[in-house]
């Protein structure tokens, strides 16, 4: 068992190294993939979990005031889970970010979302479109790119397609994977109220949560789409939980 996880271990370490976009497997091999990334944040999120218990104890032994130690959300939907704020945090919003920021990591689909839905989260995210019509443009987008590429696939996929995904797309796939996984985390840094008192703190929290979002990269690359949403799901209701019940 040490064996296996080492040897996944040692993979996913030289694809960071040299992230590719045709690292594909088989089923089989997809299911071990997906076992040691969920196995692998199981220990990233059990270290978030020591860590923020230790400020906590922190703050009690030095009588600092509760929580000024501890990140606190700006969400105003994170301070009370109702049934459907629970469905935005762990379905529609993984699948939305899933989309947006590791579905261009295949191949087959940089040219179709990587531009349009890039920028309409940005929109949503500096508040200039709610995430309602978020969900609903990008419902539609996405009809609209796959009825387009399936349609010009044959007739151009010689000419500009190849070109793009040959040429452009994989001699920069490495610096597309890690300014899609950056992007990612800073869209979550800023989620937070920072002060100096903090820091500390979040910079623990977001640096153990970075490791996480390599993985889910990784696993995109790997295992394809379903794979990861279904691993970003199970991240977030575990951490929905853990706010509820601990």
């Amino acid at each position: 068992m040490n064996l296996i996880f080492l040897n996944h271990l040692n993979e996913f370490i030289l694809f960071l190294k040299t992230p590719k976009s045709n690292v594909r497997k088989s089923n089989e091999s997809q299911f071990g993939i997906f076992s040691f990334i969920l196995l692998l944040n199981s220990i990233v999120f059990f270290c978030v979990l020591a860590i923020h218990y230790l400020f906590l104890y922190i703050e009690k032994t030095f009588n600092f005031r509760e929580g000024v130690l501890i990140l606190e959300t700006k969400s105003e939907y994170d301070k009370e889970y109702t049934f459907g704020v629970v469905i935005i945090a762990c379905v529609l919003m993984p699948l939305i970010e899933e989309i947006v920021c590791r579905l261009p990591l295949l191949k087959k689909y940089a040219i179709l979302l990587f531009i349009c839905l890039v920028n309409l989260y940005f929109l949503y995210r500096i508040k200039i479109i709610p995430s309602t019509i978020l969900i609903i443009l990008t419902i539609f987008l996405i009809a609209y790119f796959l009825d387009i590429y399936f349609k010009w696939k044959k007739k151009y996929k010689q000419r500009f397609l190849t070109f793009f995904l040959n040429t452009l797309y994989r001699k920069n796939y490495k610096y597309l994977f890690y300014s899609l996984i950056l992007m990612f985390s800073m869209m979550h840094f800023d989620n937070y109220i920072w002060t100096s008192q903090n820091l500390a703190y979040g910079i623990s929290i977001l640096g153990l949560t970075f490791i996480t979002d390599l993985s889910f990269g990784y696993l995109m690359v790997r295992c394809g789409f379903i794979y990861s949403l279904s691993l970003h799901i199970l991240w977030n209701t575990f951490t929905v939980l853990t706010e509820l019940y601990l």
